[in-house]
C-alpha cells in the first residue's frame, strides 16, 4: 500500500481517540482542585520552548529531513508505524476504560479517588502514559519523524506528571500505594 494509506490511517487514529478521550472526561470525578489543566503549564510552555528551539537549529533540521527521506521511500516503516501507533492507543484506551471516572488531565487530582489496579494497571502504574507514548513513537515512524522529539519532550513531561500523582496517592493511600508501587512499574513491564 502507498505511504499516504498509512498517513491518513494515523491521522483518523488520532482524531477518533481525541475525540473518544473529550467526550469521555465528561463523566470523569471532579478536581480537588478548579483549575487543575493549569498544573504543569510552566513545564509544558517550557518544553514547547526548548522542542522549538531544536527544532530551528538547522543542522537538527537537515538531519531530520535526511530521515524523513529514508522512511519516505520505505512504506513497509510506515506501516509498522501505523500498527504501533494502533497498539498504543488501544492499550491507552484499555486503561482508559479500567481507571474510569478516576481519570483526569496529567497531575490532577480527583476528589475520593479509587486506587485502580486492574487490567494494565495490574502491572504498569501509567499505562495511559505508556499508550500515548507508543502511539507517538508509531506516528513519528509513520507520519513525519518530526513526532520523535515530540516523543522525547512528552516522556519527560510524562514522567514528571507520573512522579506528582504518585506522590499524591502515597498521601491518599499511605499503605497501599506504596505496596502498589513495589510490585508495578511506572511505564514499561520489567523495565521502568
Amino acid at each position: 500500500m502507498h505511504i499516504n494509506f498509512y498517513r491518513g490511517l494515523v491521522f483518523s487514529l488520532w482524531i477518533l481517540f481525541t475525540g473518544y478521550w473529550a467526550i469521555a472526561a465528561r463523566w470523569t470525578k471532579p478536581n480537588m482542585r478548579k483549575h487543575s489543566w493549569r498544573n504543569g503549564l510552566g513545564l509544558r510552555l517550557g518544553l514547547a520552548v526548548v522542542l522549538a528551539a531544536i527544532l530551528s537549529i538547522p543542522a537538527v533540521m537537515r538531519y531530520m529531513n535526511h530521515i524523513q527521506a529514508l522512511m519516505d521511500r520505505h512504506a513497509e516503516i510506515a506501516a509498522v508505524g501505523t500498527v504501533i501507533c494502533g497498539l498504543g492507543m488501544a492499550f491507552a484506551f484499555w486503561a482508559r476504560l479500567h481507571i474510569g471516572r478516576n481519570w483526569g488531565v496529567p497531575m490532577s487530582q480527583k476528589e475520593n479517588p479509587d486506587l485502580v489496579t486492574t487490567g494494565p494497571y495490574a502491572f504498569i502504574r501509567h499505562p495511559i502514559y505508556t499508550g500515548v507514548l507508543t502511539a507517538l513513537l508509531g506516528t513519528g515512524l509513520s507520519v513525519s519523524v518530526i513526532c520523535l522529539p515530540c516523543l522525547v519532550a512528552a516522556a519527560f513531561y510524562f514522567i514528571y506528571s507520573a512522579r506528582r500523582e504518585e506522590a499524591f496517592m502515597c498521601t491518599r493511600f499511605p499503605v497501599t500505594y506504596p505496596a502498589y508501587m513495589q510490585r508495578t512499574k511506572m511505564l514499561l513491564p520489567l523495565l521502568f
